[in-house]
This record gives C-alpha cells, structure tokens and sequence, in this order.
C-alpha cells in the first residue's frame, strides 16, 4: 500500500517481490487473482433491450410503489419485479395483515354512516361510534383470509390493541371531517381499470407503454353549486411526512398522481 513512510526503496522491494510471484509456476495464479481484486473498478451496465423486454414486456402494468421502489434501488427493482424474488410465505400475522384489516375495518365503519338514515358523520353520537367500531372490526376478522389465526392467544390479544387503535383512529376521522366541510366520499377506489384516464396511460416509446395501477385509500368531496373538491387520503400507519424533495427524485409520488 501507500502508506506513511512508504518512499521509493520499498517500492522497488514490493515490485520485486511481485515480479517473483508472478513469474512462479507455483504462485502466479493466485498472485494475478489477488492483483486483479485490488485494481478491479466496478463498472454497472445497464441490461440489454431484448432482456428487458423478456422480464417486463412492452406495456407496463405499474403501481406507484413499483416506480418508487425504481427511483431509490433500480437494482432492488429488477430483484422484486424482473427476478420476482420474495421472502417465503410463513403462516403468521405480520404488519401487512395489520395494515388490511385497519383498512377494511374502516370501509366497513364508512359504509355504516352512508348506509344509516338516522346518522351523519357530523351528529354521530359516541355510544353509536363505539358499537358501529366493535361490529365493523368484527365483520373484518369474520370475512379476512387467514381468520383462524385470531385462535392464537398472542394474536387475540392484537386484536384487542388494534381494536383500540380503531378507536382512536375512527374518533380522529371523525373529528376532522366535523372541523370542516369536506365528507368521506368512497374508500379503496380502484382506478386500474379506468382506461380512458389519461393521468394514469403513458406513452414511453412507439413500441412501448405503461399503465398505472392502484387503489386510493379514501376520497373526501366538498361540493359547491358550480365546484367540486376533492382530498385524496393515503393511510400510512409510520410517521410519513409529505416532502417535495421526495417528490422530485421520485421516492414519494403516490399522493401527487392520486390526486392527479
């Protein structure tokens, strides 16, 4: 190496002695292995066309997640998507169910108040909330995939805290949408099959497109006699803050083409 006190003379001594490594029948390999890793500059290239239309094809079916996942790790991106690589499946319950059952409990308690002809979400009494929050979870848990997990004590006892965090989370919601003059409009709205969305259609080349979907969690509408407003609402259950830098490199577009 070169290191303090590393002057001429000893260069001279470590040539040498390389030259005699590599000029040994015995030692010459390995003495070229060990050179070619200590002088070996990594170079990415990119893949070629015909691969990458042989794992992706010519029109993309993307979610947002999918180009964010691109823009922070394109090498992360071909591990997921073009190698489908994932972790084994265990039967378990993990965050991701968590999340699917806030989801679901909360479209269930939303369809409640739509449905019900004596209440709004602006009069909604406590006693009400409480019993419509206990029977919309209990609907979630009857009708969630991998029910039988609830049979489990540790899991039983999740339930319970979810069941809490509902709570809260219902008692928020509802008092934002009393502060102001927006209402809850739809949940888990769809818009893949929207094909005449030019928001969600790109044109990447002659040969190629892609094509956006996803699922917004929850719109609010606040209509006046010639207007129409609407607030797109992602549910995260992390501290996310929105961050215009995100934005632009890419890492944080889901809000922004929702709402677009």
């Amino acid at each position: 190496g070169n290191g303090e006190g590393f002057d001429k003379k000893d260069e001279a001594l470590w040539n040498a002695l390389l030259n005699w490594y590599l000029s040994s029948a015995e030692f010459a390999g390995e003495a070229k292995r060990l050179l070619d890793a200590a002088y070996r500059i990594h170079t990415s290239e990119p893949i070629g066309r015909a691969v990458t239309r042989a794992l992706y094809g010519t029109t993309l079916e993307n979610s947002v997640t999918r180009l964010e996942r691109f823009a922070a790790c394109a090498f992360a991106h071909y591990l997921q998507y073009g190698l489908e690589l994932s972790e084994r499946r265990l039967q378990e319950f993990a965050s991701v169910d968590m999340g699917n059952i806030y989801h679901d409990a909360l479209e269930h308690f939303a369809e409640r108040v739509r449905a019900s002809e004596e209440y709004t979400w602006f009069d909604l009494p406590e006693d009400v909330r409480s019993r419509w929050i206990e029977e919309s979870m209990e609907d979630t848990v009857a009708g969630a995939k991998n029910a039988g997990l609830f049979e489990d004590a540790r899991n039983r006892y999740l339930l319970l805290r979810m069941k809490e965090t509902l709570r809260k989370t219902v008692w928020a919601l509802t008092v934002q949408v009393q502060k102001g003059k927006f209402v809850p409009e739809d949940f888990e709205v769809s818009f893949s099959r929207a094909d005449d969305l030019a928001a969600i259609q790109f044109t990447l080349s002659d040969e190629e497109k892609m094509r956006l979907k996803g699922r917004i969690d929850r719109i609010d509408t606040y209509e006046t006699d010639d207007k129409v407003y609407v607030k797109v609402i992602d549910y995260k259950s992390g501290n996310t803050k929105f961050s215009l830098l995100n934005l632009y490199h890419g890492l944080q577009l889901q809000l922004v083409v929702y709402l677009n």
